[in-house]
């Protein structure tokens, strides 16, 4: 009997023993993270609702009208709501482009819905042909229709352009430019100087040269003949139109011309400065 009773603790235990080691090794269910599945679908729906309107509205409005209208219609509506969407998710927007952005999107959905709602009163009335409308009701709404198309084309382009000059990139790299423009106009502003300096310096030499061969009142003549001016007059001139040239190439500062005192007397008319004459 004890033996019966020992082989059955001992089974109960194992059976224990194997319990506890298997909700050990069983491992925690793991928490499912949150999904964002439902973001994509909306943009999917929204895509896919919006391409079938604009592309409804495009027909319409080029067979009511004209097949140029019809692409009018479809570059106002989804084609810049996909540029728009692309633009908002550039990763270098500023808070003026994301606006921009919003902006263009919601313009384009707001142009598709009204020159859907356009072209459908039109269809309507030249379908139906309702006599009690006045008869320039279709006339009214064609005009309205080509103008709201016109409309919507050109303030995407506004907005576009906007973006673009908006850029910080665009900025910076306009700001890089002009320093660049700056510079080089420095260089070259500094090279004609220098060319005029070095053009004066040997026409200086040339000028020495006749004058140490004594034939420098032959070459003023000359030149008094042609131009009208002396050769001195014609240089004193060259050198008043370049002083600011010249003062910034000067070697040596020039001397100050004072003019001497005059010389003070004594009451009794003598000179204190010079020593009495002896007898």
């Amino acid at each position: 009997m004890s033996n019966n009773n020992k082989s059955v603790g001992q089974a109960i235990g194992e059976k224990l023993k194997s319990k506890i080691l298997t909700l050990m090794d069983e491992k925690p269910a793991e928490e499912k993270k949150p999904s964002n599945i439902g973001l994509g679908l909306a943009w999917l729906g929204f895509n896919f609702v919006y391409l079938f309107l604009d592309i409804g509205t495009s027909v319409m409005v080029g067979t009511l009208t004209n097949p140029y209208y019809g692409l009018m219609t479809f570059a106002a509506g989804i084609a810049p709501f996909g540029v728009n969407e692309a633009l908002f998710m550039r990763a270098y927007n500023s808070s003026t482009q994301k606006t921009l952005s919003i902006l263009g999107a919601a313009l384009s959905i707001l142009s598709t819905i009204l020159l859907a709602l356009l072209v459908g009163g039109l269809n309507a009335v030249e379908f139906f042909q309702i006599a009690t409308l006045p008869p320039e009701t279709s006339t009214v709404l064609e005009l309205a229709l080509l103008g709201g198309l016109v409309l919507s084309v050109g303030l995407h382009g506004l907005i576009w352009i906007v973006f673009f000059f908006s850029d910080n990139g665009i900025k910076t790299k306009q700001v890089h430019t002009r320093n660049q423009a700056a510079r080089e106009e420095k260089k070259f502003n500094l090279a004609m100087a220098k060319d005029d300096v070095d053009a004066y310096i040997a026409l200086a030499k040339e000028v020495d040269e006749y004058e140490q061969a004594n034939q420098l009142e032959v070459l003023s003549k000359a030149f008094e003949k042609l131009t009208g001016q002396s050769l001195t007059q014609a240089a004193q001139t060259q050198q008043q139109n370049n002083q600011p040239k010249q003062q910034q190439y000067q070697e040596k500062p020039r001397e100050e011309h004072r003019t001497p005192e005059p010389v003070k007397q004594s009451d009794n008319g003598v000179n204190p400065t010079v020593p009495p004459r002896q007898s």
